[in-house]
């Protein structure tokens, strides 16, 4: 079983397992001084103390107060620190013009990180549902067809089916069906509040 030697307070050794750090995640401690859960202090005020307040990087399992990164209370799901955060979507490190977002699914599933750019694009439904990187529609640098069962749009490098010939064939004729891969069934559903059958269902309810 793999192990980790934490470099600070009690310098012990750890099972990885046992303090539910992953094999990714095992990468990134070994990049600087881990401290283990138990003398792990807030990586800006240098502090152990606040344990009620203190949280851990998914990313890198370095600890921090709520209050030392403004933060209200601690975060529900996954959660990253300043020194890893990206966007899924963008790639930026920065966040924009509001907070980060770490989207969940209704199940508390993590999904992914996004900016504050990228994440209004989400609420908007604008993602492709098999990759779900977000999509503006005057963008033409990917293309992308619309399920006739699910009303989703889907890049066509994200179903194998969709190569030049079929998506030319697809755009052209306008009788053809089209069917995405997450229709039928050849990947799994993440996230579908967005497809037509709980928009239909949304509607009936609200009459």
């Amino acid at each position: 079983s793999s192990g980790i030697n934490a470099e600070y307070g009690c310098k012990g050794y750890y099972h990885t397992k046992c303090i539910g750090i992953s094999r990714t995640m095992l990468k990134n401690v070994s990049r600087y001084a881990w401290e283990c859960p138990a003398c792990k202090t807030c990586d800006v005020c240098n502090e152990p103390d606040g344990e009620e307040s203190i949280m851990f990087c998914d990313i890198c399992d370095r600890g921090y107060h709520t209050y030392c990164v403004n933060m209200r209370e601690l975060p529900r799901g996954h959660w990253e620190c300043r020194l890893c955060v990206t966007c899924s979507c963008c790639a930026t490190d920065i966040p924009g013009d509001g907070p980060w977002r770490f989207q969940h699914n209704e199940h508390m599933k993590f999904l992914q990180t996004m900016c504050y750019a990228c994440s209004k694009w989400w609420d908007k439904g604008w993602f492709c549902p098999a990759c779900l990187n977000v999509f503006d529609y005057d963008a033409t640098n990917n293309p992308m067809v619309c399920c006739d069962y699910c009303d989703r749009w889907i890049h066509t490098t994200c179903d194998g089916t969709l190569d030049g010939e079929r998506y030319r064939t697809l755009t052209s004729e306008r009788n053809l069906l089209y069917k995405c891969l997450l229709c039928r069934g050849e990947k799994e559903e993440v996230y579908d509040r967005y497809h037509r059958k709980n928009r239909e269902d949304n509607k009936e309810n609200r009459c």
